[in-house]
């Protein structure tokens, strides 16, 4: 069933989340794509490994409100590693 995205927003984060994002870069084929990304993705990439995949409090995220499958959930994800995974079409329908 397809997901349709709502609201996007950047807000600030007030306790730890998890990058979802980071999700699809570790378990996806991107290790495949990585010797194609520049030093400022892999950096970015680092730098999350770094905090675990981990939003940390203060640090500023992407959050979309979405509906799958009929539920409404919520993805955040650091913006750095959201744009890798748009850049590399890493998402699936």
């Amino acid at each position: 069933m397809a997901t349709n995205i709502g609201e996007t927003t950047y807000p600030k984060a007030r306790k730890v989340y998890h990058c979802q994002a980071s999700d699809w870069i570790l378990y996806g084929d991107f290790w495949e794509t990585l010797r194609c990304c520049n030093w400022d993705e892999k950096r970015d990439i680092v730098r999350a490994k770094r905090n675990n995949y981990r939003i940390q409090p203060g640090q500023q995220y992407l959050r979309q409100a979405i509906v799958f499958e009929g539920r409404m959930e919520t993805f955040r994800a650091i913006p750095a590693m959201h744009d890798i995974c748009i850049k590399y079409d890493l998402y699936q329908e």
